[in-house]
């Protein structure tokens, strides 16, 4: 069986930062081998269809469909006061990211450099031939409009592809 590459796990280093600002109670598409929180929905689980409310939701989602998982963050959001963070491919020129921009509270792009991520199959960090951001659906948000941000890839500290 070869590796996935829609089921690369978010870097400690990346994910433990954003956490520790928004503190995730569940991550919504992960395995076993890759969540980055006790509880977690998996593909079986369904996270276009899974009772969610009142969560805050960590999204590293499939980047082969991403419009699929953020069209359900949206509906999280606006319908099941969730507060949803999804880490994204850049990639404007999409309909998925014209939804995040028409959407989301919060976008922060991730500049000088590209967030890698560990192939299991090769053991090498590798990047996903984009830049990537993150896209907030924040509920306590709504009517502040979005803001647009930039977060230097220097920001997150012990890079574990650097070391």
């Amino acid at each position: 069986m070869s590796f996935d590459k829609d089921t690369y796990p978010t870097p400690l280093s990346v994910f433990n930062q954003i956490d520790a600002e928004f503190n995730f109670t569940i991550d919504g598409a992960a395995l076993p081998q890759n969540t980055k929180l006790e509880r977690y929905v998996t593909p079986e689980m369904d996270f276009l269809t899974y009772q969610l409310e009142n969560e805050r939701i960590w999204i590293n989602p499939p980047f082969s469909d991403p419009h699929s998982f953020i069209k359900r963050a949206v509906d999280l959001y606006e319908n099941h006061n969730c507060l949803v963070v999804m880490l994204l491919p850049v990639d404007i020129s999409t309909r998925w990211f014209s939804l995040v921009a028409e959407k989301a509270t919060e976008i922060r792009f991730i500049v000088g450099g590209r967030i890698k991520f560990l192939n299991p199959e090769t053991d090498k960090w590798t990047d996903v031939c984009r830049g990537n951001h993150l896209a907030i659906f924040n509920p306590a948000h709504k009517s502040m409009g979005q803001a647009i941000r930039h977060i230097h890839i220097s920001r997150f500290k012990n890079l574990e592809w650097k070391q």
